[in-house]
């Protein structure tokens, strides 16, 4: 998956009173989809595409604070 990240400029943390903040996000299958539904076009039996649940997109937000 892909992942952004990004630290806050320490000028910016020490007013609120904290060391290091931290913000990110990723992401993982956002460019898959099918016209079909329950189609998978990247799972392959035997040559050729198969009907099956496709991979779920998920994406991930995060802050990470150090005191």
């Amino acid at each position: 998956g892909d992942v952004y990240k990004r630290q806050l400029p320490q000028v910016w943390t020490q007013k609120i009173g904290v060391n290091n903040v931290r913000v990110y996000a990723s992401a993982n299958n956002l460019w898959t989809w099918a016209a079909y539904d329950y189609y998978d076009p990247e799972a392959v039996s035997g040559g050729s595409a198969i009907w099956g649940t496709p991979p779920l997109k998920t994406v991930t937000f995060g802050l990470s604070v150090n005191f």
